[in-house]
């Protein structure tokens, strides 16, 4: 009796969170009401102008916007949002039923759902900037740490050695 009602339980679970042709495209359009695209595109922008700021110390500003360039061409031509749009869709179906996809699609089309996704990108990386800078600060604290750990793992190993 008892396997039966957990699998009657694992079935019905599984019904519930499969993802249904209706699902997935609901699932699209609130990928794309959400702004999804754009942010992904600016976060990969935005971490590799990170990562081109020390071409710019070294080789100064020309090096840097070459490199950018090239960063930017290489994920136009390499990251299409058609192949990447599924993957989310399906996360989004997995996760949400049709009735949640259906609200946060009607969130997303509503004027402060409009304002979100147009200002997510922005707000991302103003909070991804504060983080930064609070890290940064403590950087020194966290390198004394790490070091504090890498000198005595090398002594017990010395000890352990002799």
């Amino acid at each position: 009796m008892r396997k039966l009602l957990l699998a009657t339980y694992i079935a019905i679970a599984t019904l519930s969170s499969a993802q249904t042709p209706s699902s997935l495209t609901l699932a699209e359009k609130v990928v794309d009401a959400s702004g999804l695209k754009a942010n992904l595109e600016n976060s990969f922008v935005q971490s590799m102008e990170a990562a081109t700021q020390q071409l710019k110390a070294t080789g100064g500003e020309e090096l840097a916007n070459a490199a950018m360039d090239a960063i930017r061409k290489f994920f136009t031509a390499n990251v299409k949002w058609e192949e990447i749009r599924p993957t989310y869709a399906k996360a989004y179906a997995a996760e949400f039923t049709e009735a949640e996809l259906a609200e946060l699609l009607a969130f997303y089309e509503s004027p402060t759902g409009k304002k979100l996704a147009a200002k997510s990108t922005g707000l991302s990386a103003d909070a991804a900037k504060a983080m930064k800078d609070k890290l940064n600060s403590k950087m020194p604290e966290l390198q004394a740490e790490v070091m504090k750990i890498v000198r005595e793992h090398m002594e017990s190993k010395q000890k352990a050695g002799k």
